[in-house]
């Protein structure tokens, strides 16, 4: 999983920023002037902040910060169905696990990822469970 590239990784923010967080995909930057809009250039994606003031980069694959706001989604949807998220910070291979843990604290495998990197194994989780 760590071996995407820099247009597969830019493709998983597009998809956390639509799917996750639920912003509106938008074309250009002129249009990024309301809350809740993404844009994606050919090599990062931007959102607006303070009604198109301030745009700045959404990298959730790579930043922690912006993981964190992802995980905080993923926490929410897994409380619906009364599941958890369950984050393994030291797999066997050195690097980190995040997966659900259903009611009776049953590991669900098909919802499990894995990677060298929190954010990225974050991402590639959410991914996962909003695509359900």
């Amino acid at each position: 999983m760590d071996s995407k590239d820099g247009k597969e990784l830019r493709e998983l923010d597009a998809c956390i920023a639509e799917h996750v967080m639920g912003w509106t995909k938008v074309a250009g930057t002129n249009s990024l002037d309301h809350p809740g809009r993404f844009t994606v250039l050919a090599d990062r994606i931007l959102i607006g902040q303070n009604m198109g003031a301030r745009i700045i980069e959404y990298n959730p694959t790579a930043d922690p910060a912006a993981a964190m706001a992802v995980l905080e989604k993923c926490v929410a949807k897994c409380d619906e169905s009364g599941d958890s998220v369950d984050i393994s910070i030291s797999t066997p291979d050195g690097g980190f696990e995040v997966g659900r843990m259903q009611v009776g604290f049953e590991w669900n495998i098909e919802l499990n990822t894995k990677s060298k990197t929190l954010p990225l194994a974050i991402c590639l989780f959410a991914k996962q469970l909003f695509s359900k």
